[in-house]
């Protein structure tokens, strides 16, 4: 799952950087619903095979971190200067929440469900994700910015030099966020 998303970052950066924030959820969460979606489908035909559901798991997630990055310029826009903090730290919030109670959720469907099925029900939430991403409007509509303001993130590494602490806790994240996954 992370693996083909890091994947997708490198391989891809050049032809998306230029996206706009939008159309990354969008093309991410319609990437997910669409191979997501085909486990289901497999399954019923009786053609799902280990191979063809990691290979359709792998291709879901290849967006994965160019709609992430896409949901917080899209907050960014949604939202106006001087409340970005707070509402970043709601949707990061959610997610980590979601992280832990959609399993839990995920588990207790599957004891009624299929498995495949219980993913099918992914699939939907990511299209209905993409609707929503799609009629949702944003104040600067059709404006298309690198993802990276270059000069912010000058400032940034000026930051992390300027206090070794901060430098120290990269290593610390990094460590923790590897061994995290598994």
């Amino acid at each position: 799952y992370t693996l083909p998303g890091v994947a997708g970052a490198l391989a891809l950066g050049r032809r998306l950087r230029r996206v706009s924030p939008q159309r990354l959820m969008i093309a991410d969460n319609l990437v997910r619903a669409v191979f997501l979606g085909a486990i289901p489908v497999a399954w019923l035909a009786g053609v799902l095979t280990p191979p063809l559901y990691v290979a359709l798991l792998a291709v879901s997630s290849v967006l994965h971190a160019w709609g992430n990055a896409g949901t917080y310029a899209v907050l960014a826009d949604l939202v106006p200067d001087r409340h970005r903090l707070a509402a970043n730290t709601l949707v990061s919030t959610l997610t980590f929440a979601a992280t832990i109670a959609g399993p839990l959720l995920a588990g207790l469907l599957v004891t009624v469900f299929s498995s495949a099925l219980v993913i099918g029900l992914d699939a939907l939430s990511y299209l209905f994700l993409a609707v929503l991403v799609m009629r949702t409007p944003l104040t600067r509509e059709g404006e298309v910015t690198s993802p990276v303001d270059r000069t912010a993130a000058r400032g940034g590494f000026a930051l992390l030099r300027s206090q070794p602490e901060l430098l120290g806790l990269l290593p610390l994240t990094w460590c923790l966020n590897f061994l995290y996954g598994p």
